[in-house]
């Protein structure tokens, strides 16, 4: 056997010096082999790395279906827990409409309700006052003579003082609709 290797070996030697053409054809076969070594190695690499990016994104996927998974099922919880407040209001909700017309009830008998009403009757009662004292001091100055001036002064007067409680008693009746008043009158007026 090492006879056939060194006469492989002297071989080349032996040969005779290659063409320049000879050269070319070796060269373009090996570069056709090493097109065809590189095109299998990067056919190789695409198949790798396209099989890397699928695990990849596959792994990735499966952890955000995990996260989405636990989201979603504290999402669940969430809206249980709105539902659970929702109805619970809805029960005050149906408890208070309840609870309103008893509660006008007693809006209706309170003091303030009460207070107004004695306010109404008390004015009513101070305008027959004062028109029984327009009357009298009208039939007084007709049996005094020369009592014409205080009469004037009198009745001008006594006129103002019934226009005031008249003007209370609009006060008073505009409590119901909650309007505030809107002047502060003394009970007789400023003019005395």
């Amino acid at each position: 056997m090492a006879k056939k290797e060194d006469t492989e070996q002297e071989a080349p030697e032996n040969k005779e010096p290659l063409t320049e053409e000879q050269r070319i054809a070796q060269l373009e076969k090996k570069a056709g082999t090493n097109k065809l070594v590189l095109f299998s190695m990067a056919l190789v690499l695409v198949i790798v790395i396209s099989m890397l990016v699928t695990a990849f994104t596959l792994l990735i996927f499966k952890d955000t279906k995990k996260s989405n998974n636990e989201a979603d099922t504290g999402l669940q919880t969430e809206v249980l827990e709105l539902k659970q407040q929702l109805g619970n209001l809805d029960s005050k909700l149906n408890d208070f409409s309840l609870t309103i017309p008893e509660l006008k009830g007693q809006l209706a008998n309170t003091q303030n309700t009460t207070l107004k009403r004695v306010m109404l009757e008390q004015e009513q009662s101070f305008q027959t006052f004062l028109t029984a004292l327009q009357s009298g001091t009208y039939d007084l100055a007709h049996m005094v003579p020369g009592s014409r001036t205080w009469l004037e002064q009198y009745s001008e007067q006594i006129s103002q003082a019934m226009t005031h409680s008249k003007d209370r008693i609009n006060s008073l009746k505009s409590l119901n609709s909650s309007e505030a008043l809107s002047k502060d009158d003394p009970f007789f007026g400023d003019d005395f």
